[in-house]
């Protein structure tokens, strides 16, 4: 196996802490992702996939861990995914050729599907929120579920008491 990159760490204490990166074998594709626990002690290898799965972001609440990434197909588009681990099961949630996004924002778990905000796993997606833009949206931020922030190509956007969404000029900091 290749050397291992670190996607992303999540913890919510210094002994509830995940790690998932990716690691190419040495004979060449497919990417081979991996998820990594520390307690506060040691760390403990979670799994490894036997499959051509990328993990690029990890969070947890109380019904699991769930990771997001792509799936690298040479000669057709990625696919994206949704993945929750719970019980020594992977299970695949979501899979789409439009972009998501995931975080937990004050100890909610927030999904954003195809230019849509979900409060809820990806496999029960219900009572979305359709944000006001046709950009590609980077990043989900906030203080809580009446306060979030979206980054996209070209600007800010925000969500007040999470039921309307409006855009916001993008301003430089400098």
């Amino acid at each position: 196996m290749g050397e291992p990159t670190i996607k992303d760490i999540w913890g919510i204490s210094p002994s509830n802490i995940y790690v998932t990166g990716v690691a190419l074998p040495d004979k060449g594709l497919p990417y081979k992702s991996f998820l990594l626990y520390y307690n506060g002690k040691q760390w403990k290898e979670v799994f490894v996939t036997d499959f051509g799965v990328q993990f690029l972001r990890v969070r947890s609440d109380r019904s699991g861990v769930y990771l997001g990434g792509r799936i690298v197909d040479q000669g057709a588009p990625d696919t994206l995914v949704f993945y929750r681990y719970r019980g020594d099961r992977l299970k695949e949630l979501l899979a789409t050729t439009k972009e998501i996004q995931m975080n937990t924002i004050n100890g909610s778990l927030f999904f954003l599907v195809n230019d849509t905000l979900y409060h809820s796993p990806p496999d029960i997606l219900r009572d979305g929120i359709p944000l006001p833009t046709q950009n590609v949206v980077y990043d989900l931020n906030g203080r809580s579920v009446n306060d979030l922030f979206f980054y996209f190509r070209g600007g800010t956007g925000a969500l007040q008491r999470c039921r309307h969404a409006v855009s916001l000029p993008h301003r430089s900091p400098l």
